[in-house]
């Protein structure tokens, strides 16, 4: 390359802003064309990098320079010629030769601003173009994935032509001064599995930034797009996934991608995604999370209909297991909260979907109630009691409850009869063990919200009777005064803080639970008394207590006791 000649060729350039009626003509496009295939070059560009750190800054203000001229003055390229044919193959010949140099690692640092330039370029194409460039974007970026998937096999070197351009071109100077610069199609050498992730990241982070055109559901370019980049998502590195998690991402919130593709996979990938994201949890997968959380959500809303449309029941059931598998796993607790919620949104869209179905349907999948007794232990094996995990637990005693009212012995059985009975008379129990503080006492109102919020009228009599004599079990439990939740709250003052204040709120809301359907005035009154003989609540300016549900609380007993003396049918709810 010769510097001096590079340095004229740069020189024209910079006298564009020299002042504010700095023209441009045809020149101006050669000068940069020049540049464009003698200055950046991959090879080059990494070499000089390689040879000293600082040369990172000044190749990054030299393509920072050329976006500043090409978002500016965009005439540059527009003004050469008005062959449009010409002009949008320029723009894809440099659109090329841009994404070539992000082939070397030690170019990593100037995607963003390549990527910037890039999305400038198309910004200047008409609609129809631009969208027809971004399809030949996901095109290369299949080509390179393909590509890779070769180079972890095979030790060759692979040399990768981009296709964006249409044609080759001749830019000519103006005068004939200068020799005519060919603008051949752009080729990069690939001998690694890490020079093509760069280019595979590069092309992800600028279809994020695309347009996509409309595509019909069922066309083999839909398929295999959405089947390659999953596939990429499995196997990238850690930089690539981010990248092509952030693509898939705004293809399925996309109004013209929603609905394009197979349910089925997507689930699979979601789901295999998060495993790998849970076993590696950290605070710098924070951005990981944040997308696939995205993705869930979407999944779970705007694009229920096409996740589910086609996934039949018996992968819904096994959903479930990989849910609850992805709870028990070590760091579930320390992914971002958005995530943690977003797995059980996506958990309860499938208890959702179950319900969609015929009951002899649902009661032909043996393992479903296996699945729900992993799920329900996954729940509580990580003290997940928030709002998604309620209405999760709901969903699923709901529909166990439903099967067995049409036959005792069905696959939901065990789980409605056995398991979940069992689960909550234990939460009762513990409500002694002082050690778990406000921890049972959360159990505790985890489990037993179903029995009295769940709507059990329309099923046989047999389930009814049974729901009635565990509601009145629980109540026994709960409200006797030598056990349940008395016992537990007796000695809530030796409990932290905070804690203190939780445990009175969540013992507010069990009460309110269970007067919800009604007990006896006898039972209510022993409720109120029991509640107003709590050793602290006369105590309770010495307690480092929140003052406002300690008032709440004895507020709560008051009203019981009155209630019970004018209307002893009166249901409490708080």
């Amino acid at each position: 390359m010769n510097i001096v000649e590079s340095g004229h060729h740069l020189k024209e350039l910079l006298k564009i802003f020299d002042t504010e009626s700095g023209t441009v003509d045809q020149c101006h496009t050669y000068h940069l064309c020049y540049l464009l295939c003698h200055e950046i070059v991959p090879d080059r560009l990494a070499e000089h990098i390689r040879s000293n750190k600082e040369n990172l800054s000044f190749c990054s203000k030299e393509l920072e320079f050329f976006g500043k001229l090409i978002s500016e003055r965009p005439e540059v390229l527009t003004r050469y010629s008005e062959d449009v044919t010409f002009f949008q193959n320029l723009c894809a010949w440099i659109i090329t030769k841009l994404l070539a140099i992000t082939v070397s690692p030690e170019c990593r640092p100037l995607r963003s601003e390549v990527v910037r330039i890039c999305k400038c370029i198309i910004d200047l194409l008409n609609e129809e173009y631009a969208l027809s460039l971004t399809k030949n974007l996901a095109l290369e970026l299949q080509n390179l994935h393909r590509l890779n998937c070769k180079l972890e096999f095979e030790t060759c070197t692979f040399i990768h032509v981009f296709s964006l351009a249409s044609m080759p071109l001749v830019v000519r100077f103006a005068d004939g001064a200068s020799e005519d610069l060919s603008l051949e199609s752009v080729q990069i050498e690939l001998d690694d599995i890490e020079p093509c992730e760069c280019v595979q990241s590069a092309i992800c982070m600028l279809l994020v930034e695309c347009t996509f055109p409309h595509v019909e559901r069922h066309s083999d370019f839909v398929f295999a797009f959405w089947m390659d980049l999953l596939h990429q998502l499995e196997l990238a590195d850690v930089e690539l996934k981010l990248q092509t998690l952030r693509l898939i991402v705004k293809l399925v919130e996309s109004p013209n991608f929603s609905s394009s593709f197979d349910g089925s996979f997507l689930i699979d990938d979601c789901l295999a995604f998060c495993s790998w994201l849970t076993d590696t949890a950290d605070s710098s997968n924070r951005e990981f999370a944040i997308m696939l959380s995205r993705l869930l959500d979407s999944c779970c809303n705007r694009s229920f209909e096409v996740i589910f449309r086609e996934t039949k029941l018996n992968r819904i059931v096994d959903v479930l297991q990989r849910v609850g598998d992805i709870l028990l796993q070590e760091n579930f607790s320390k992914l971002e909260s958005c995530l943690r919620t977003s797995v059980l949104q996506f958990a309860l869209s499938f208890t959702y979907c179950i319900q969609l179905y015929l009951v002899e349907e649902v009661m032909a999948e043996r393992m479903l109630g296996d699945r729900f007794q992993h799920l329900v232990n996954a729940l509580l094996r990580q003290d997940v009691f928030d709002t998604p995990a309620a209405a999760l637990l709901n969903d699923i005693v709901g529909i166990s409850y439903h099967v067995v009212s049409q036959a005792t012995d069905t696959c939901c059985s065990n789980f409605a009869l056995i398991y979940y009975p069992q689960k909550v008379y234990e939460s009762l129990n513990n409500l002694t063990d002082l050690s778990l503080g406000v921890s049972g006492l959360k159990t505790c109102e985890f489990l037993i919200t179903p029995i009295f919020k769940c709507s059990f009228e329309k099923e046989s009599q047999n389930v009814r009777c049974v729901i009635s004599s565990l509601r009145e079990e629980v109540s026994y439990r709960l409200l006797d005064e030598n056990s349940g939740l008395f016992l537990a709250l007796n000695n809530v003052a030796a409990l932290p803080a905070e804690e203190q204040t939780t445990s009175i709120v969540v013992a507010t809301n069990i009460v309110g639970i269970v007067f919800s359907q009604g007990i006896s005035a006898a039972a209510k009154v022993a409720t109120g008394v029991g509640i107003l003989s709590l050793p602290w609540i006369s105590l309770n300016n010495r307690m480092d207590l929140n003052l406002t549900n300690v008032s709440r609380f004895t507020s709560l007993a008051n009203s019981i006791i009155k209630s019970c003396g004018k209307n002893e049918s009166t249901f409490f709810s708080c």
